[in-house]
């Protein structure tokens, strides 16, 4: 191609074309549920939509950011935790970017 701005643009059209949706929550409760062989917690929160108590289970990856803790081996049943977490709107997986113990 000789016009780099054609190229680019069809680059970001075809990436976006083959990505799911991804929607961003902010997840603030008590953890109640932890699973380090399968790197995941689970969230005890109100829901903002609802009002009811909701148990949410939360994916941690490698990569999550992690405030206030070294590891989530840190992390105990009991602990107030703010999430920020990518929901999948395919699969409706959570998975946790960043993780903040409340002090």
């Amino acid at each position: 191609m000789r016009n780099p701005r054609v190229f680019l643009a069809m680059m970001v059209l075809g990436l976006t074309m083959f990505q799911g949706n991804v929607l961003a929550e902010m997840i603030e409760g008590k953890i109640i549920g932890l699973d380090l062989k399968a790197n995941t917690l689970t969230v005890a929160r109100t829901s903002p939509a609802t009002g009811q108590m909701e148990n949410l289970k939360i994916e941690v990856s490698p990569s999550a950011a992690l405030e206030g803790l070294n590891s989530i081996e840190e992390l105990k049943v009991g602990d107030e935790v703010t999430v920020n977490a990518a929901q999948d709107d395919q699969s409706g997986s959570l998975e946790a970017t960043t993780i903040q113990v409340a002090k």
